[in-house]
């Protein structure tokens, strides 16, 4: 009798032991990791002025003139000068402008002559037709991108 009680508690033991699930199966490890490609787009607005200071004339680069017998005329101010880069590793792009930027990476066109906000915005959805998305931002118009390498 006793033995027929070890026998049954150890049928039991087996029987719920095949019967428990083992849970999902751990994720394959794939081949190869994924590799990324990085970009930047950056756009810089900024006035280049001429200042007079001590006798020389400066400007954003340090002195451009002396002057020489009297004081210097004074420099006209300049307007503001704008810039927009995108920079990958195989390719640097630089243009004035939004519009001008947009029209170098052959964005498609516009409806309507627009704002700048219109032709960044061809700019960006350009740049996610070609596979780039926003990995980081650092201020108001400077941002990383990434992409998938094949």
């Amino acid at each position: 009798m006793r033995h027929l009680a070890i026998v049954a508690v150890l049928a039991a033991i087996v029987a719920l032991g095949l019967d428990v699930t083992r849970g999902p199966a751990a994720p394959a490890l794939t081949d190869k990791p994924v590799k990324w490609e990085y970009a930047e787009l950056q756009y810089r607005a900024f006035a280049m002025q001429m200042q007079q200071q001590g006798g020389a004339l400066m400007g954003p680069g340090g002195r451009v003139g002396v002057v020489i017998g009297g004081p210097a005329p004074a420099a006209a101010p300049v307007p503001p000068q704008n810039a927009v880069q995108w920079v990958t590793a195989d390719e640097e792009i630089e243009a004035a402008d939004w519009k001008a930027l947009a029209d170098k990476l052959k964005a498609p066109a516009a409806k309507a002559d627009g704002s700048a906000n219109m032709h960044r915005l061809r700019v960006l959805n350009r740049l996610s037709a070609d596979g780039w998305e926003i990995y980081e931002h650092q201020g108001t118009y400077n941002w990383t991108f990434r992409r998938r390498v094949p």
